[in-house]
């Protein structure tokens, strides 16, 4: 929730279902430049029922033990997201993910 960290962090190890299809998983494997991989944009519906639209993407991440670790980032418009919907520090989250004529979206739910 820092607001120098524009980005709301999905560990792939936290995922309890695959959401991506096989398509949407390769063209976020792929690299665009600058070492970064490409990007998606998906519609996100906020806690606050605010619709918006973030870009995810894939991160995979060397540790120094040799093993890498991936997760799945959603930003562009995360600080906004964060501040419309008074999230904080300490909040729990739920990432809904959602098919609509095929075209995937995100329910994000703040737990009391």
């Amino acid at each position: 929730m820092a607001q120098d960290q524009n980005r709301f962090t999905i560990p792939a190890n936290q995922i309890r279902e695959e959401f991506l299809s096989n398509e949407e998983k390769t063209n976020l494997s792929v690299y665009a430049s600058k070492g970064r991989k490409m990007a998606m944009k998906v519609k996100i519906i906020e806690p606050l029922l605010g619709e918006g639209t973030v870009e995810l993407r894939r991160w995979d991440l060397k540790k120094d033990s040799g093993r890498s670790s991936s997760s799945y980032v959603l930003n562009k418009t995360w600080g906004e997201i964060r501040e419309n919907n008074k999230l904080k520090i300490g909040d729990v989250m739920q990432l809904w993910p959602v098919r609509v004529d095929e075209e995937l979206l995100f329910v994000l739910v703040k737990l009391d």
